[in-house]
């Protein structure tokens, strides 16, 4: 198994919680922990969220907005939104549903107008279905595309390769007949070919990899769960590049998360509902990730759940 330089610690609005300097295994890694990054470095977190006032979670853009004010006196370079960046529901009669096309331009021109003053960041992400875009309706991947981010895409940083690419399904089917692939046939192509020419990547999937971790909390409703099936193409396509693959960043699952596929560490960093964010830096050739809290919002019960 191929060792990777990576460190990796925790902490909560810059105090450390869990950190040290001796040497530790994680997910199947070998890593060192240390407790600040530092300057160059990118933000990392998925599932921000970012409503109108008419929506669902209208207070996920002020809380947002309090983060991205927060980072003023020391900006990142790149803060990378893996999926999710919009909410696009609103509450009728009591119950959550989609929004309209409408709705869903609120959500993107309130998303642009809170990140407008941070001329000094570079915002990118990832699209994730259901939120950012719909499987079936009326906001298809390519407008979300065009208004948001683009579906998929890559930059080089500090020595390092980071490619992203938009899963299209939301939730899976338990029953095997019923599935579908989380990419198209164009998509994996695409990949492959993007990894073919890089040596050290890091991955942005909105729907995480099933795990025995990310499978134990991704069940939702109508016998499906949100993690996407082992049969899946995705696998034997990471398979074939395992070895330059450093770790993979997921979102969908409302939970701060740190697993592993095949020796690869994962990491799920969600915003709303727990503040969660990673800070990533790089020193010399160690790639450094420390999980962050930034001040918890209001606790809602569909919060601390996965992402409907």
């Amino acid at each position: 198994m191929k060792m990777r330089n990576i460190t990796m610690c925790t902490l909560d609005i810059g105090l450390i919680i869990m950190c040290g300097t001796a040497s530790s295994v994680l997910a199947g890694k070998e890593t060192m922990t240390e407790s600040n990054a530092v300057p160059p470095y990118m933000i990392v977190m998925s599932d921000t969220h970012v409503s109108c006032p008419e929506g669902r979670w209208a207070k996920a853009t002020p809380h947002f907005k309090a983060f991205l004010s927060s980072l003023q006196a020391d900006p990142p370079e790149i803060l990378f939104i893996n999926g999710d960046i919009v909410d696009n529901m609103v509450i009728e009669n009591g119950k959550p549903v989609m929004g309209t096309v409408q709705h869903w331009e609120q959500d993107v021109a309130t998303y642009h107008a809170a990140i407008a003053p941070y001329k000094q960041i570079a915002f990118r992400g990832s699209l994730g279905p259901n939120h950012d875009f719909y499987e079936v309706g009326n906001i298809p991947e390519a407008l979300a595309g065009e208004k948001l981010c683009p579906q998929r895409g890559s930059f080089a940083w500090q020595g390092f390769d980071f490619v992203w690419l938009s899963s299209k399904i939301h939730a899976f089917s338990n029953e095997p007949s019923k599935r579908e692939e989380s990419f198209t046939p164009d998509d994996l192509q695409w990949l492959d070919r993007e990894l073919a020419g890089k040596q050290r990547v890091v991955l942005f999937f909105h729907v995480p990899l099933r795990t025995a971790e990310t499978a134990k909390r991704g069940p939702w409703p109508g016998n499906r769960n949100i993690t996407t099936p082992p049969e899946d193409k995705i696998y034997s396509l990471i398979d074939r590049h395992l070895d330059k693959i450093e770790l993979i960043f997921h979102g969908h699952i409302h939970q701060a998360m740190e697993t592993d596929y095949k020796g690869i560490p994962i990491r799920l960093t969600p915003f709303w509902g727990q503040g969660h964010y990673s800070k990533v830096s790089v020193d010399g050739d160690v790639l450094r990730v420390e999980q962050h809290t930034f001040r918890r919002s209001p606790l809602c019960l569909v919060c601390l759940g996965v992402s409907p």
